[in-house]
């Protein structure tokens, strides 16, 4: 189903594409401060930029012009332990911040609205050797430069959707998308031959940096909101598709020292990987009284390809004068992608009703990444989220701000269980770098105000129904 699906929107877009996606789990779609503050328990609740791409339906609960700005600031700690007391690796990346901006504006019975949002930024950063750093020093300070020393992974995604009330219980709604996607990342490889050098000896280091993006990533959603009669109950499904285009960039590959053996010949090419296609599906429940109320939610996201994608690159060495030059060629990408489901609950009570509620939810995410693949650069372990934040509502504007912190267990990798290998463009030999104790941890802070071109029919957005 995800294949045939893909391939459709693969074929829409134009010749030349192939399915992409975006990095990351499932939380990775918490763009705006409710979805944050609830910890992503937002499928049946959210009308603003969460639903343009969880489930579109969401939009109708209110058809008065409205706009909105906001600001979602993530800060990723990362950690790598390396085993029999080796050193610890940090993530030294700054937090990162993206904006989003939402309309919509409608009628009776139907709305339409217009989001950009930048989302999945994964920033990471690790010391690296400096040129000529002594091989001992580089031996025991950067034993994970082989495995990966920076990534950054980004999108930026302006969304058209709509929804309609087709009925006193039932909206649909739907919303097209188009995204840029970049992504970059930079290791080192060692170019030597086991037997003549020792595998890992720093004096045969290279650096090398693969980076590029695509310009049109289309996606779509459709999503689905029904009231269960008079119960105070609603219901809420959602489906979305992402597909595309290959990144496409360019390929750096420079000495790391003095020597002149190794020697780069090549040291500039042009790079291209492929990610793949992605169905994320979810559903939501929520009840709502005067002054309360809860909401459930669950989704799951099917890869088209799990695993690691692969770089493509003829940046080249040369190992002694009278031998030739060898192209790089493959190089594993550092994102890696398993499929998984998350689940998710939130709880909102209202402190001085019609003007400030209080809200607060918690999530389990399963593994994103595959474990046999760990790398500190893109570690995505199964994460626990808590949130929690405030809505004040006054007069025709709403403020809304969300906090989250998630974390995850360590996942543990001994030298047997990990596939992540040190890259020889000779073909001279090679060892697994994975080894280690991975531990992640996450900040999230956003912040939205929304003004509203109409008063609230019931005085309370938050409480508003079909």
């Amino acid at each position: 189903m995800v294949a045939t699906a893909a391939t459709i929107l693969a074929l829409a877009s134009g010749p030349g594409h192939r399915p992409l996606a975006r990095a990351g789990g499932l939380d990775d779609d918490r763009v705006n401060a409710r979805a944050v503050a609830r910890a992503g328990a937002v499928t049946a609740s959210d009308d603003g930029g969460a639903a343009l791409i969880s489930s579109p339906a969401g939009l109708a609960r209110r058809t008065v012009p409205r706009l909105s700005v906001g600001i979602a600031v993530r800060d990723f700690d990362g950690r790598h332990q390396f085993p029999d007391d080796g050193p610890r690796i940090d993530n030294q990346a700054p937090a990162s911040g993206a904006p989003l901006l939402f309309a919509a504006a409608g009628g009776d019975s139907w709305v339409a609205a217009l989001g950009y949002a930048e989302g999945s930024d994964r920033q990471v950063a690790t010391a690296e050797p400096g040129f000529g750093q002594p091989g001992d020093q580089v031996q025991e300070l950067f034993p994970h430069r082989y495995s990966g020393t920076r990534l950054r992974h980004q999108s930026q995604t302006l969304t058209l959707g709509g929804a309609a009330r087709v009925g006193p219980w039932l909206a649909l709604g739907g919303s097209l998308s188009a995204s840029r996607v970049t992504y970059r990342q930079a290791q080192t490889l060692w170019a030597g031959f086991s037997g003549l050098a020792d595998v890992g000896d720093p004096s045969r280091d290279l650096a090398l940096e693969l980076s590029g993006r695509d310009d049109f990533v289309p996606g779509a959603a459709v999503g689905l909101l029904a009231l269960l009669g008079d119960s105070g109950v609603e219901l809420s499904l959602g489906a979305r598709i992402s597909a595309g285009a290959g990144i496409t960039g360019d390929a750096s590959l420079t000495p790391t020292g003095p020597q002149a053996f190794p020697r780069v010949t090549r040291a500039t090419d042009s790079a291209a990987v492929a990610l793949p296609g992605q169905l994320t599906v979810r559903a939501g429940v929520r009840y709502a009284a005067s002054r309360l109320a809860f909401e459930v939610g669950a989704g799951a996201r099917w890869y088209e390809d799990e695993g690691a994608p692969t770089w493509q690159t003829d940046v080249a060495a040369q190992d002694q004068p009278a031998l030739p030059e060898d192209p790089v060629g493959a190089v594993p990408g550092h994102l890696s992608f398993a499929n998984h489901w998350e689940a998710a609950a939130a709880a909102e009570v209202a402190v001085v009703p019609s003007y400030l509620w209080l809200v607060g939810g918690y999530s389990y995410r399963a593994r994103a990444d595959r474990r046999r693949l760990s790398r500190l650069t893109s570690i995505d372990g199964a994460l626990h989220s808590a949130g929690v934040g405030a809505e004040v509502y006054w007069r025709e504007i709403t403020i809304v701000a969300g906090y989250s912190r998630g974390w995850s267990a360590a996942t543990n990798v001994a030298i047997d269980n990990t596939d992540v290998l040190l890259v020889n463009p000779f073909d001279g030999g090679t060892a697994p770098v994975g080894q280690g104790r991975f531990e992640r941890t996450e900040d999230r802070f956003a912040l939205s105000i929304e003004v509203a071109w109409d008063p609230f029919a019931d005085g309370d957005p938050n409480l508003s129904a079909l």
